[in-house]
This record gives structure tokens, sequence and C-alpha cells, in this order.
């Protein structure tokens, strides 16, 4: 029930019960007075409590919009800030706009064009939100009367100095949107970080490939025997991952960990490749940035010779203790050396190699990593007929 109603009806109650207790009982006044007080004292109680239901009802669900909105990926965030928008206001309809509305722009079909396009100029203008039905824009009434929408809520999305757009909120009946400014701000705002966040990790992705390849590069000059061992092992690892339901972003680091997961031999001179291959997984690792980007790609690659069962190097990590992707990487990796890397005469035919590695699940290998690459053998097997 509205609070307002709740009110009144306690108020009629006790008012009423006060009037019977006078007309029937006047030396009973305190009594009637009693009532009466007893009956607002009820009413504001329930009222208070409804009050702070509906405040923590609130906060709930701008926690879980909240959560939603950072941990989405960036081509749905809009979606789910519009989503959350209605839900939480009871608004008919909610549009972001990046650029300046205009005719040849376009505005969505649910939105009145002409009054967009005067909004969005006065936000800008303003820098502010804006607000309407608001007796400081009257001049504008016109422009409403002649639109379905009754309350609009117009609010700048700003990346510190950048004005990044202008999100409107809008209802064809009143609903009173200017109680609801603070929530409708602050799932703006999240969602206005989740798109930096997005912004920057693009950014970094292009300074990251552009290492990897340099670091490819330098490989295959330096060592010409290994040339091609990182890109295939990149390949098997990547048809593997397929099978493990990883996330994107574990499926691109596991692509980049796997063409640098022999990096470190690049700092190995003549003389030095015994030493180099104990130590080169610490050696790649630490040839890359300290970045949130390539910790995933540092741990794999730091641990690809690490063995299931305790026994590898350069840590002897156990089972779970080794890195997802890292247990991926190795078995490309034996896999490759056992078809392409081992002088000729020591080469073993895929089927060969495939039952090698099946002899070694449990000790060198994780069991679900070896279930996956016996899934996609054939794929791998065709990779390496044609390249």
């Amino acid at each position: 029930m509205n609070m307002k109603k709740l009110i009144m009806v306690c108020l009629a109650v006790t008012a009423l019960v006060a009037a019977l207790e006078l007309s029937n009982l006047l030396p009973h006044l305190a009594a009637a007075v009693l009532f009466l007080g007893a009956g607002c004292i009820v009413a504001y109680l329930l009222a208070l409590g409804e009050q702070r239901r509906n405040s923590i009802n609130e906060l709930n669900f701008i926690s879980q919009a909240e959560h939603s909105l950072t941990n989405c990926p960036p081509r749905l965030v809009l979606n789910r800030l519009q989503e959350a928008i209605k839900k939480g206001t009871g608004a008919d309809k909610v549009y972001f706009s990046a650029q300046l509305p205009s005719a040849e722009a376009g505005v969505n079909d649910e939105w009145d064009e002409q009054m967009i396009t005067t909004v969005d100029a006065l936000v800008r203008e303003r820098q502010a939100a804006f607000i309407w039905p608001n007796p400081d824009d009257s001049q504008l009434a016109a422009l409403f009367d002649l639109s379905e929408v009754k309350e609009l809520m117009a609010l700048p999305v700003k990346n510190g100095d950048e004005l990044m757009g202008v999100l409107y909120v809008g209802s064809d009946s009143p609903i009173r949107l200017d109680q609801k400014q603070d929530m409708v701000g602050r799932l703006t705002l999240c969602a206005a970080n989740a798109i930096i966040r997005h912004r920057l990790y693009e950014t970094e992705k292009a300074h990251a490939t552009a290492i990897i390849k340099a670091l490819i590069n330098a490989i295959d000059t330096q060592q010409p025997f290994f040339a091609g061992h990182s890109e295939r092992v990149a390949a098997a690892a990547i048809l593997i991952a397929g099978r493990l339901n990883l996330t994107p972003e574990e499926s691109q680091a596991i692509k980049y960990s796997a063409l640098l997961h022999d990096a470190g031999k690049i700092r190995a001179g003549d003389g030095e490749q015994e030493k180099a291959g104990r130590e080169h997984p610490l050696q790649g690792a630490a040839l890359l940035p300290e970045d949130e980007f390539f910790t995933p790609i540092k741990e794999a690659i730091l641990s690809h010779h690490e063995r299931y069962d305790g026994q590898g190097y350069p840590q002897g990590l156990v089972r779970n203790d080794i890195p997802f992707l890292a247990r991926i990487i190795a078995v490309a990796d034996v896999y490759d050396a056992l078809v392409r890397l081992c002088p000729e005469e020591e080469r073993l035919n895929h089927a060969r190699a495939v039952q090698t590695i099946k002899k070694a699940t449990g000790t060198l290998f994780d069991p679900l990593v070896v279930v996956a690459f016996e899934e996609v053998a054939a794929e791998i097997n065709a990779f390496y007929q044609n390249n």
C-alpha cells in the first residue's frame, strides 16, 4: 500500500474512534486523545518502516545492477544499463546519445527527434542534468505538449572533462523521475566506468600485440631451428582450449601465451642452450611488462614446463596449482616436439604422438586437458598436414 494512503487510513480510523468516544463518553476525553495520539504514532512507525524497506530494496537493486554492469561484456553495457534503469524507475524508454542527434544520424523511433535534439543541445551547453517538468524551462512546454513524453531526465555522461554522451530517461505517465536522479546517476556512472575500462583494455591490447610480434620475430631470427614452433603450438593450444569453456579473455591469453612460451630462449647466447632450457620459463616471464593484461600470459609462460605430478620446473607445482593455461600449452608443446622438433629420425607420426601423450596422463599432463586434446586431435593433425 502507498505510504501516504496508509497514513491517511490510520488517521481516519483513530479519528473515528475518537469521535465515538467523545460522543458517547464525554467524561473520557483523555481516552479519546490517547486513541488519537496512539493512532498517529502507529501511522508514523508504519510509514517509517515502509520507507526503510523501500530504501533497502533500492540499495540492493542498485548493488545488483552495478555488479551486472561491471561484469558484463562491453558490447552489452548499454543494453544492461537501459534494462536496469527501466526496472528501477518504471520509465518507458531509455536512450543513449553518443553524438549530437540530427536528422542525418537518426534517433530511436520511440523518441521525438526535435525534442531530443533541443534537450541534447541544452545538456551539452550546460554540462548539467535536465529534468522535465521544470518551471525554469517553461519555454519548452510547447515542445513537450506535442510529445507523448510527460517526464524526462537527461544526464551528461562524462569521463573527466570529456562528454561521452547524454543519457535520456522518459516516461509517458507521471512517475516522479526527479526522485530517481541519484539512482540513475549511479548506474550511469558505473556504465561509463565500464566503457572507459574497455577503452583502456583495448589500448593495452594494441600495445601488447606490438610487443608480442617483436618477440616472436626475435625468436625466429635468433633460433631458426625453432621457426614456426610457437605458431604451431599456439594453433594446437587454441583448438584444445576451444573444448574447455574458456572465457574470451582466457582464449586471447592462451593464444599470446603459446606464441611467447619460448621467448626466454632469446636471452641465451651460443653455448648456453642447456642452461637456457631450464631457465627459459623464468626468462620469458621476465621479458614481459608488469601489467594487468600480461599477468595471465606471464603465469602461463612461467609454468608451461611444470608437470601434473609436481616433478616439473621451475617451481615444482602440482595439479591445480599449475595455471590452467600452462597445462594446455604443455600438451600442445610436447605434441609439436614429438612430430616436428625432434630430429627427423626420432619423430613420431600423429597416431603415436597422441598415444604417447595419453600415456602421460596424470603424470605430465592434466587428464582434463588430455581429453580435450583427444577430441580435437584430428583437427590438429589436419593443421599440421597443411603447415
